[in-house]
């Protein structure tokens, strides 16, 4: 026999005629201002929003109507401005344009690149090779170098600020404008 995922508070007397009264209203409302499939979903979402307003006190028997068509009013709308935020989302992506890569920047970067790292030490290359591209650690390169792992670390903090400082620079040059 299974059991339920979550126990229901029992409803008094009062709550069962709040619902049945408000209910088919609730329905009604829901069928009015949204699709027919957010309905059922909608009238749970009042009802429970107004038995807990019930329960806590928040709103007076005289001025239950009111606040069940603001809470209907208001869940209608947030449910509308999703949808449609979801809505413009998707056509954007739509309109996005495909990029096309140019090949030349690749090329023009990519040079400038071989350049910068031809400006290093061979010792600064190695490193950054070793340390990259084999995806080494500091310690594996020392081991390999034959040099400390501390010194290693320093080798590779200075070719990349030397590299990114190359690569920040006008590759052409300021004789070239």
């Amino acid at each position: 026999m299974s059991t339920p995922a979550r126990a229901h508070p029992a409803r008094t007397a009062e709550e069962s005629r709040i619902c049945e009264l408000f209910l088919p209203r609730i329905g009604i409302y829901g069928r009015r201002h949204l699709r027919d499939s957010d309905v059922d979903d909608f009238c749970q979402d009042v009802i429970l929003a107004t038995l807990d307003a019930v329960r806590s006190g928040k709103v007076a028997a005289e001025n239950l109507g009111g606040y069940v068509l603001g809470i209907c009013r208001n869940l209608a709308a947030g449910r509308w401005r999703r949808e449609e935020i979801g809505k413009r989302a998707i056509a954007n992506v739509a309109e996005a344009p495909a990029v096309q890569e140019d090949p030349a920047p690749a090329f023009f970067e990519r040079w400038h690149l071989e350049d910068c790292l031809s400006r290093l030490t061979e010792r600064a290359r190695r490193v950054l090779r070793l340390s990259y591209c084999e995806d080494h650690t500091a310690e594996e390169v020392g081991a390999d170098m034959k040099i400390e792992t501390g010194h290693v670390r320093v080798l590779r903090h200075r070719a990349l600020a030397q590299l990114k400082e190359c690569l920040a620079s006008d590759p052409y040059g300021a004789a070239a404008r």
